[in-house]
C-alpha cells in the first residue's frame, strides 16, 4: 500500500476542498517548489505547527488517542513477538562477540534525548575496518553512513536489518513514551546538530518506528535534509487515518525490502 506525498496547506493559501486529495510522486516531493519554500521558511512552519498541536482541539484529541494506541499496540506486539525477541537475542549472542542490543542517544520530543534500543547488527571492532576521519567528516555534515555491502555487519546483522527485526526493541521505547509507532525517524544526534531550525520542527512530535520516510525512501536518502520533505508532509497533514495508512503500508515495505537500510 503506497502512501504518496500530499500537498499541505500553506499559510495564506486556500486549503484544498474537503472532498479532494492531491497526490504526486515521492520523487517529485524532494524538488517541489512547495517543499523548497517550507525549508526556506521553517520559522513560519514551526509557528503553524505549534498552533495546530496546541490549539486545534481535534488534533489534540487525535494525539491523545494516538498515545493510547501506542501503549496498547506496543504491549500487544511485545507479547506476540516474544519468541522472535528470544530467538534474535540468541542469534546475536552466538554469531558475534559483544552486547545483544545497541543503545544510542536519539533526538526526542521537544528536542530532548532518549536511549533508542535496537538489536546489535554490527561488529564491535568497526574502527579496524572503517576510515575514522571519513566517518567523522560525514557526521559533521549530518549524513548517516550507509553502505550497500557494509563490512561492519555481523553474520546475522544483514538479515535482521533487511527484515527490520533489529528495530523490534524500539517497541519498549514506544511503551515507555519515548517513541510512537508512527512518526519521523529517530535520528542520531549528529544528524540534526548542524540544523537547529530543522531540529525544532522535527522534534514537535515523537519519533516513530515507522513513518512516511521509512516506507517511501529509506533506501536512498540518508541525510536529515533528504528526509525532511517526508517529515513535513507527515507533520503538516497529521491525522489518525494517515497513521493507519502508514501502518498498513509498513508490512509490505518490510517484506519487499524497500524499508530496509
Amino acid at each position: 500500500m503506497a502512501i504518496e506525498p500530499m500537498k499541505a496547506s500553506i499559510p495564506g493559501e486556500a486549503a484544498p476542498s474537503s472532498g479532494s486529495e492531491y497526490f504526486y510522486s515521492a520523487a517529485s516531493v524532494i524538488e517541489s517548489d512547495r517543499y523548497r519554500w517550507f525549508m526556506q521558511d521553517l520559522d513560519r512552519v514551526e509557528a503553524q505547527l505549534k498552533y495546530k498541536f496546541e490549539h486545534n482541539l481535534s488534533i489534540r484529541i487525535q494525539l491523545a488517542i494516538k498515545r493510547g494506541i501506542d501503549i496498547v499496540g506496543s504491549f500487544f506486539l511485545i507479547v506476540l513477538l516474544a519468541p522472535v525477541f528470544l530467538l534474535t537475542a540468541l542469534a546475536v549472542r552466538l554469531t558475534s562477540p559483544g552486547p545483544i542490543t545497541y543503545n544510542a542517544k536519539r533526538w526526542a520530543l521537544n528536542q530532548g534525548h532518549f536511549i533508542c534500543l535496537k538489536f546489535r547488527s554490527m561488529r564491535t571492532d568497526q574502527h579496524k575496518i572503517m576510515n575514522t576521519a571519513e566517518v567523522q567528516e560525514m557526521q559533521k555534515n549530518g549524513i548517516l553512513l550507509k553502505l550497500k555491502k557494509d563490512p561492519r555487519l555481523t553474520a546475522i546483522g544483514s538479515f535482521i536489518r533487511k527484515t527490520s527485526i533489529d528495530e523490534l526493541p524500539q517497541l519498549f521505547n514506544v511503551l515507555k513514551g519515548d517513541m510512537s509507532l508512527v512518526g519521523p525517524r529517530p535520528l542520531v544526534l549528529h544528524m540534526m546538530q548542524p540544523y537547529p531550525k530543522v531540529r525544532r520542527v522535527r522534534c514537535m512530535m515523537r519519533p516513530g518506528i515507522t513513518g512516511l520516510w521509512q516506507i517511501r525512501d529509506r533506501e536512498n536518502n540518508t541525510s536529515v535534509i533528504g528526509m525532511m520533505p517526508h517529515d513535513l508532509d507527515y507533520l503538516l497533514n497529521f491525522n489518525l487515518w494517515l497513521d493507519i495508512k502508514i501502518l498498513l503500508a509498513t508490512l509490505p515495505a518490510v517484506l519487499w525490502g524497500t524499508g530496509a537500510c
